[in-house]
């Protein structure tokens, strides 16, 4: 069974500033070793069917670059303005019927996943739920209270593996996070949709209609140069940001959740990304020419030699001409502040 591939790399990744910014966002940067997340995501999903990539404006060349370095063929869709998800999902499923494919996986650039195999085993499941259900939605078992992440609570068991998706949660706060990691029926919503390409249309003209039909006006007026394509700048002007999950995910009733069976992480922000890493015997993750003392919990990143005496659970990232320094536990907040100044 084909599923047309969409992969949604459009984010600035401003939770990992100052190494992550507008013109060279986390998923095309190499953290985890030679691949870049976008690259992971391209390749571990290609035996799927055809690729379809959607990039910012601004990065253009480094998705069309890493793309040949992988020899993934797929077709890149410019967005010539960022308006979140919801738009994506709707492009995504007007380029599937236009290639006679009904299913649709709607994939984000930046999530870290090393099982192939039990990956894999969780794509069975999802193909297998599309044929009794609309949206396919993996869900990933929490191991910690995280209140940067969204959650979905679950109903029946259809079968092993396979829920009823019921109810979702938004970023919930510490508190209601805690109760959730403990009872079974709550999972985090990783981002990752499989749906019929038909359905998704459907609910777009009955929830969000004027996007739908600036997205027709998009693709209709498009320019195509080379192997990609600008969407149309004056019908995407008219669109307003929504997220997929708020702007209609949220809204079906008939959604299955297929309980991941692989480790996930989706690099959003340096407290993820030491959680990754390998640390050293006080738990610290060091990078660069740094001498510690008294130091724990702590990752420390630098492009200069560096002294650090007597901290715990901080972050120091010195990177070219910027300088980040924050407790490890307030790193999702960066994003906001982040987005107080412009980045470069």
């Amino acid at each position: 069974m084909e599923i047309q591939t969409v992969i949604i790399a459009g984010g600035l990744g401003s939770r990992l500033w100052p190494i992550s910014y507008q013109e060279n966002p986390k998923q095309f940067i190499k953290i985890l070793g030679d691949k870049s997340s976008f690259q992971q995501t391209a390749l571990r999903n290609k035996h799927l069917g055809d690729t379809i990539v959607i990039v910012n404006n601004c990065h253009i060349e480094i998705a069309k670059r890493q793309l040949e370095e992988i020899a993934v063929n797929a077709k890149i869709i410019v967005e010539p303005l960022q308006r979140n998800t919801a738009i994506c999902g709707i492009i995504a499923a007007i380029y599937a019927k236009e290639r006679n494919c009904d299913k649709v996986a709607f994939l984000p650039a930046d999530h870290h996943i090393t099982d192939l195999a039990s990956y894999r085993k969780s794509l069975k499941k999802i193909i297998k739920s599309l044929q009794k259900s609309n949206i396919s939605i993996i869900g990933i078992k929490p191991t910690l209270p995280h209140t940067g992440y969204g959650y979905i609570q679950v109903g029946n068991k259809i079968e092993p593996g396979i829920y009823q998706a019921r109810k979702f949660i938004e970023k919930p706060p510490l508190n209601m996070a805690q109760k959730f990691i403990v009872q079974a029926n709550y999972f985090w919503n990783s981002g990752m949709f499989f749906y019929h390409a038909d359905f998704m249309l459907l609910q777009a003209r009955k929830y969000l209609p004027k996007m739908l039909n600036a997205a027709y006006k998009a693709i209709t007026n498009s320019t195509k140069v080379k192997n990609y394509i600008i969407l149309a700048k004056k019908p995407y002007s008219k669109i307003k940001s929504i997220s997929l999950d708020y702007g209609i995910i949220e809204q079906i009733k008939n959604m299955a959740l297929i309980k991941a069976e692989f480790s996930w992480s989706d690099l959003g922000s340096w407290d993820s990304l030491w959680k990754l890493r390998n640390k050293d015997h006080n738990d610290n993750c060091i990078e660069g020419n740094i001498t510690t003392d008294q130091v724990t919990n702590s990752y420390i990143k630098t492009d200069n030699k560096a002294v650090v005496v007597g901290l715990d659970n901080i972050i120091i990232v010195d990177h070219e001409d910027k300088l980040l320094v924050a407790d490890r536990s307030k790193s999702e907040s960066l994003k906001d502040l982040v987005g107080k100044f412009t980045v470069k």
